[in-house]
């Protein structure tokens, strides 16, 4: 049986690993082909793909871009990217721009509800990734100001 895994993350979005890490432990995981997808960034596409070659993985350039319908995010998986068009890596430059504003509007909102929280808190615990709501619930959590993450996504995100 080949085995794929075509939504990967790295350390550029909300995985915890660098693309190389990725692609080596899919390698020891008999994978033959794989898509490194991190959320509004392609920066772990070119080193990936890098990898891959060395190690007889096949690996297609992804991302997952970030996107709203009917009111709701959502988010689209694309494959067979260029990492390097400009006029898209625009697009996700604006995207990327764009979480840092709703995640610095949604701070600001938690505190004049009494929560004693700052961006800078959400950006630790998001490091090098894609910064988003799943981090702002990680500091509430952290905080005691919700006892779950489902709890801090409905009470306050």
């Amino acid at each position: 049986m080949t085995r794929l895994d075509l939504h990967l993350h790295t350390f550029y979005s909300d995985g915890d690993r660098s693309p190389a890490e990725v692609v080596e432990l899919a390698h020891r995981a008999q994978v033959m082909a794989m898509a490194i997808t991190d959320h509004d960034s392609t920066a772990g596409v070119v080193e990936a793909v890098t990898v891959g070659q060395q190690v007889g993985i096949k690996v297609i350039p992804g991302v997952e871009v970030s996107a709203r319908y009917q009111g709701k995010e959502t988010h689209i998986l694309g494959y067979g990217i260029d990492p390097m068009y400009f006029p898209f890596q625009e697009r996700l430059r604006w995207l990327r721009e764009s979480r840092v504003r709703r995640v610095r509007d949604i701070v600001e909102r938690l505190r004049h509800l009494g929560l004693s929280i700052q961006y800078e808190d959400i950006q630790t615990v998001a490091g090098a990734g894609a910064i988003g709501r799943p981090h702002i619930a990680q500091v509430l959590l952290d905080r005691g100001y919700v006892h779950t993450i489902h709890e801090a996504f409905e009470a306050y995100l």
